[in-house]
């Protein structure tokens, strides 16, 4: 059991580190800078049963970026969906920050950043807990 924490807290650790890396790649890469909009937002529904039988249904949201580039417009699906709608609504004006080699490749100014730290901020506090757990696991 202990060495299954521990290595369930390493694949927490890797994950993390590969998404701030990741993040900062784009970042290095996203340089051009033109406003864009939330053209539309993606709503979808999963049901699943909880661990009573019962139903749980959850419906996450996900925006559809608009912006401009070199005459062309790229609509893309959004990199992260939530589940509190009142975050994306459509007609919503952001800054998009894209390649200019890939167009295609972007983040949202301040959005995508502070979405990937807060998603790698959770899972290094759940390896440390799960480290924890594996050493004072008898």
């Amino acid at each position: 059991m202990q060495a299954v924490l521990i290595i369930i807290a390493l694949i927490c650790f890797a994950i993390a580190v590969m998404s701030i890396r990741k993040n900062v790649n784009l970042g290095k890469k996203c340089t051009a800078e033109v406003p864009g909009v939330i053209a539309d937002v993606i709503v979808e529904t999963d049901t699943s049963v909880d661990s009573e039988g019962g139903e749980v249904t959850t419906t996450s949201y996900t925006p559809v970026y608009e912006y401009t580039v070199n005459g062309e417009t790229k609509r893309m699906r959004g990199q992260f969906s939530d589940t509190g709608k009142t975050k994306h609504k459509a007609g919503t004006q952001v800054t998009v920050l894209y390649n200019p080699d890939n167009p295609d490749e972007y983040m949202i100014k301040g959005s995508t950043t502070r979405q990937t730290v807060g998603m790698s901020i959770f899972l290094f506090v759940v390896g440390i807990i799960l480290i924890l757990m594996g050493f004072t696991a008898v």
